[in-house]
């Protein structure tokens, strides 16, 4: 995925770093999934980007239950820096099918073959 960000950037990379790692819960989380302490809550994925040894692109996910801050952020560095933060999140199911849907007719007049998300145009 971290291949492809830098690529919609017109960026080009010469390493990629994944990791997984699971979140464990440090004490007993309540709600509508009971987790208990020492047991796996979600995960965290890290995926960056490198080219010439310099950081290019840094895409981090925490999904777990009881993980704070709830929400969805964006920090580009740059001239000038920026920062998006979605308080809350976005619905990850919503957004799928948001996705989707927009997608159907970019599809349907595809010609033959594999595409990526990047072959589609922007979301409306």
């Amino acid at each position: 995925m971290v291949a492809r960000a830098v690529r919609a950037l017109g960026l080009d990379c010469d390493e990629v770093e994944e990791e997984l790692a699971a979140v464990v819960a440090e004490e007993d989380i309540d709600g509508p999934v009971p987790v208990k302490a020492g047991q796996v809550a979600g995960i965290t994925q890290t995926a960056r980007a490198f080219a010439e040894g310099r950081e290019l692109v840094r895409l981090e996910l925490t999904i777990a239950v009881g993980a704070e801050p709830v929400g969805d952020s964006v920090k580009i560095e740059g001239e000038p820096n920026l920062e998006l933060v979605i308080e809350g999140g976005t619905e990850g199911e919503l957004a799928t099918a948001w996705a989707v849907v927009n997608a159907v007719t970019s599809v349907v007049r595809a010609e033959p073959g594999v595409c990526t998300v990047l072959d589609l145009p922007v979301g409306r």
